[in-house]
């Protein structure tokens, strides 16, 4: 495919959305690269909505505040 050079207004990236290839790999470790073959994300939208799911522990201490929440679930959609 040859390199667009027209307007990049309403694209992402200088790169027309619909002809960018994103792929993924599951990570067995955080930021340890993987190898193997990678999987090709494919869109059945306009939008990639990123959902994330918090859970807080209801420990009781001495603080007057709830305690932080904590990350437990990622996951994208589109």
């Amino acid at each position: 495919m040859p390199p667009y050079t027209g307007s990049t207004t309403g694209y992402a990236a200088g790169e027309q959305t619909n002809a960018g290839v994103i792929t993924y790999i599951m990570e067995s470790a955080y930021k340890v690269p993987q190898a193997g073959a990678a999987q090709d994300l494919r869109f059945t939208s306009e939008t990639l909505a990123k959902t994330q799911t918090t859970s807080s522990p209801d420990e009781i201490n001495e603080l007057a505040e709830t305690s932080q929440t904590v990350v437990t679930q990622v996951s994208a959609s589109g």
